[in-house]
């Protein structure tokens, strides 16, 4: 009796190690995942993928399949592939969550498994062996880095509050002429803006990154900075933000554009001097001082005023007013004045079964263009530059 439980334990263990080689098949698939780089630093691409050529040709008649009667049994006969290539199309397929474009030496990037264990051992027999991939980035072919910042400067055109902004690159830095600058109040809600001193303002610099690579070798540092408007001319509210020379400028002209004025007298009419009277001064107030419904689109006015002395064709000296206003006169923080010379006006008028518009008779037959006096000149300049809607200043007593 003894001997017969001694056999059967015996057979028992022969069977044992006989269904462990029957066993279902150990399937690594680390072995089989392939992971390129291509492109620059900074800018490159990682692509991975199964190997599914190399696992057909290692497994090639190694795998088996269970067939059942069910829609997955009849998919797998249907499809007319190998067993073992069954199981790579049903079964096997990997996956990453991290970005694999524009990539740099030294990313990482984490490739995880998607595979489906249950449906490889019911129908396959295998037993998928797989463990998370830690990729680091490291083949690339290195850049100098390139900021554009470096070769930029920022003009500011117009005034604050109505400007606008433009990048002037360095010209002798060719790759500046790959560039597209863009500029964007920070926290706008519109879509189209002016620009004022003080806002916020992102510039985003972008081009073809890969051909600044491949042309030039180099790739973008930086691409975006954020600056305080500070650049913009305000306009001039007083006579006192002009500029010595720059007042010297408007004066020279104010008397030049006279002076082909008096080409017209008649031959009998002489001038004898012209006097700068004065200044003043009209800006614009903001515009939430303004009347409800009107748009502010202007600008500040700065007057000079002259009182003219001349010698009339009754052989009588007569005095009167004459001006020449420029408009958009600004300055900057920096104390820098603007003033475009042919952005004037002057007093008009002329003769027709009397004298209209500004001209005054200056004998009895005769007549100038200004003002009696000071008065009838400062009145005729508040029709065009209301207290409602101007501040005023002016250094004239």
């Amino acid at each position: 009796m003894k001997t017969k439980k001694l056999l059967f334990l015996a057979v028992m263990g022969i069977l044992i190690l006989s269904c462990a080689g029957c066993g279902k098949k150990k399937v690594n698939l680390n072995k089989y995942l392939i992971v390129t780089e291509s492109g620059y630093d900074g800018i490159g691409n990682v692509e991975y993928k199964f190997d599914k050529e190399a696992f057909i040709k290692d497994y090639s008649g190694k795998i088996k399949f269970n067939k059942k009667s069910d829609d997955i049994s009849q998919l797998v006969i249907m499809s007319g592939v190998s067993y073992e290539e069954a199981l790579v199309e049903f079964c096997v397929d990997c996956k990453t969550e991290d970005i694999t474009y524009h990539v740099s030496n030294g990313d990482v990037i984490n490739i995880v498994w998607d595979c489906k264990d249950v449906m490889a051992e019911d129908y396959f027999n295998c037993e998928l062996e797989y463990s998370p991939v830690k990729y680091t980035v490291s083949k690339l072919t290195p850049l100098d880095d390139f900021d554009p910042f470096e070769h930029m400067e920022i003009k500011y055109k117009g005034t604050s509050g109505k400007g606008n902004l433009e990048a002037v690159f360095d010209e002798s830095v060719p790759e500046m002429a790959l560039m597209t600058v863009d500029f964007t109040k920070v926290n706008n809600e519109y879509l189209y803006y002016y620009y004022g001193n003080g806002d916020e303002v992102k510039v985003t610099v972008s081009c073809i990154e890969e051909f600044l690579a491949e042309e030039y070798g180099k790739k973008l540092s930086v691409k975006e900075k954020t600056f305080i408007a500070d650049g913009f001319g305000e306009y001039v509210n007083d006579i006192s933000q002009v500029s010595d020379d720059k007042y010297k400028e408007m004066d020279d002209n104010a008397r030049s554009i006279f002076s082909e004025e008096c080409k017209s007298w008649d031959s009998s009419e002489r001038f004898n001097s012209m006097e700068l009277v004065g200044n003043y001064v009209f800006s614009p107030k903001s515009e939430d001082e303004w009347p409800e419904g009107r748009l502010q689109d202007v600008s500040n006015a700065v007057y000079f005023v002259y009182k003219i002395s001349m010698t009339n064709a009754e052989n009588e000296e007569f005095t009167y007013y004459w001006y020449t206003f420029y408009r958009k006169v600004t300055v900057t923080k920096d104390g820098v004045c603007e003033c475009d010379l042919t952005n004037v006006g002057n007093p008009s008028g002329g003769s027709f079964f009397g004298v209209y518009g500004d001209a005054v008779k200056c004998d009895s037959s005769h007549y100038v263009i200004g003002f009696s006096d000071l008065a009838s000149l400062h009145a005729k300049q508040l029709e065009s530059f209301s207290s409602n809607e101007y501040n005023e200043s002016t250094n004239i007593k």
